[in-house]
């Protein structure tokens, strides 16, 4: 949800008070407690398949390793996420945007080198990385709008406060 203000309007303090009040509320950081979920179980699935399976091929058992070390970093933003006992003000969607990105840009270039070294048909897993990491940017650019209009706003009241 994109903040919306207007810096010439002055802004009250019961104002303020709910919108601190919705930013740090159990609601806003419910979404991140379905990340760490998933995250840690997809984790774990890969983790268990990558130890009980021995001769599995070492391209296989690279992605495995790179799945489980995007797996750990998701549940740490998680758990970064849910243990703030402050508004994170945006940040936390900057920084999911910015993961997100990264992936699925990794996910893309190693399907495209996959492709064009041959190894069976990855273009369409490479298509799909593509669209994904056009979703992922047009998300993080929403999120970094919404963190400038943010610290727009307390431009503005540290101004107000003569701060």
């Amino acid at each position: 949800m994109k903040p919306t203000f207007d810096p010439s309007t002055p802004v009250s303090i019961e104002s303020i008070k709910s919108f601190l009040n919705r930013e740090a509320s159990w609601r806003n950081r419910r979404p991140y407690l379905f990340v760490l979920l998933a995250a840690a179980t997809v984790t774990a699935i890969v983790l268990s398949l990558l130890v009980s399976e021995p001769a599995l091929p070492l391209r296989t058992r690279a992605a495995f390793m790179a799945m489980i070390a995007i797996g750990l970093s998701w549940c740490g933003f998680a758990l970064w996420v849910l243990t703030q006992r402050k508004p994170l003000f945006a940040v936390q969607r900057v920084v999911a945007g910015r993961l997100a990105v990264l992936y699925s840009a990794l996910f893309t270039v190693v399907t495209l080198v996959v492709g064009v070294l041959g190894h069976g048909q990855a273009w369409p897993a490479a298509a799909t990385g593509a669209l994904m990491t056009g979703v992922a940017a047009l998300m993080l650019h929403h999120a970094r709008s919404h963190h400038r209009a943010l610290l727009l706003l307390k431009s503005c009241l540290e101004q107000e406060l003569g701060h």
